[in-house]
């Protein structure tokens, strides 16, 4: 007894035989089903035999519900009936396709269009839905592409209805890689301001501008405190506002700011001039360049009333080690002329004059 025991124990347990999975039946459809039903023509043509009438005649919204459907089903065959998809009120029709729908789903329906979308659009489009996205609840049209590009969006971006209903896919998904980035480097509650922040942008230039600023960190203290008419700009924010009223790339410093390599003050005259001042190898700081709005060069009496501002404030104003350097390579060449009055040269050319 105890050998057929152990026998026993040692034998497999019998298995149980799982049926397969029923597949949803096909059928030919006809050109104008798979124009209206693209991916799904040979399944609805299966539910619906030749001429597919009834299918065809729906409402769009019944077409559509009717796709999410078979999209949902993955091959299997639906869990309600075709008499279901068209005939029973819509509301209880998506309630029994989607029990606990998102709200909205059933306007949006309406609003598709009359041709089939793919299944995977139609997944984020219900994902989206579910954000509570007035923007897409209340379109009077909803595109593939729109929806696409919400769905690229993390959800918190999604619900503070960044670039309302505007936004690429690629635009989207640059977005979402910058909070992304935010998140990981500095925390969700510096990635939740920043939703906040960009929330409020209704123009495109101003929404990729506050993203730009939001991922950089925040600059580092300027050099000197200011001299005179010279105050430095501190902050991403007043970098951003003084190329704005000088109309040039001064945003483009930035990098260089961060690096600690620049610094960028404003000198208060009649004409206000942007004046840059970056780290020299031999002479610490020294002035880069200077310029009006426009980048107009700076005339005189200005040009002095800058430089005596600069020097009390301990920034060489003359040759930089990188253009002396640039001189004794060129020295040995006939063409190259020393100028007569070089220091009122290297300053005229830092102040944009000839």
């Amino acid at each position: 007894m105890h050998i057929f025991a152990a026998a026993r124990r040692d034998r497999a347990p019998p298995t149980t035989a799982v049926p397969p999975t029923p597949v949803a039946p096909v059928g030919e459809p006809t050109p104008l089903l798979r124009h209206l039903a693209g991916e799904f023509a040979p399944r609805v043509a299966g539910l619906w035999p030749p001429p597919h009438a009834d299918f065809v005649t729906a409402p769009a919204e019944r077409r559509h519900l009717a796709c999410i459907a078979l999209g949902r089903a993955l091959g299997a065959r639906l869990g309600v009936t075709p008499r279901v998809l068209l005939e029973l009120p819509l509301k209880q029709a998506i309630a029994r396709v989607l029990p606990g729908a998102p709200a909205g789903l059933r306007r949006a329906l309406g609003r598709l269009g009359e041709i089939a979308w793919g299944p995977g659009d139609y997944e984020r489009l219900i994902f989206v839905l579910a954000q509570e996205v007035k923007d897409v609840r209340h379109a009077e049209a909803i595109r593939p592409g729109q929806v696409r590009a919400l769905a690229s969006l993390p959800a918190p971006l999604i619900r503070a209805r960044i670039g309302g209903f505007a936004l690429n896919e690629h635009q989207a998904k640059l977005l979402a890689e910058v909070y992304g980035t935010i998140q990981r480097l500095r925390g969700q509650e510096a990635a939740a301001r920043a939703a906040l922040r960009w929330s409020g942008m209704t123009v495109a230039r101003d929404l990729f501008a506050a993203a730009e600023d939001d991922l950089l960190p925040d600059l580092p203290p300027a050099p000197f405190v200011g001299v005179g008419r010279l105050r430095p700009l501190t902050t991403k924010t007043e970098i951003r506002q003084a190329a704005a009223r000088f109309r040039n790339c001064l945003r483009t410093r930035i990098p260089l700011i961060l690096r600690g390599e620049a610094a960028i003050y404003e000198w208060a005259g009649t004409n206000p001039v942007c004046v840059e001042i970056q780290l020299d190898a031999l002479h610490g700081w020294a002035l880069s360049e200077a310029r009006r709005a426009d980048n107009a060069p700076v005339p005189e009496p200005d040009r002095s009333a800058i430089v005596a501002d600069l020097k009390a404030m301990g920034v060489h104003v003359g040759r930089t080690s990188a253009h002396l350097r640039n001189c004794l390579e060129n020295a040995s060449e006939d063409w190259w002329v020393y100028p007569d009055d070089q220091d009122e040269f290297e300053i005229g050319w830092r102040f944009g004059g000839d």
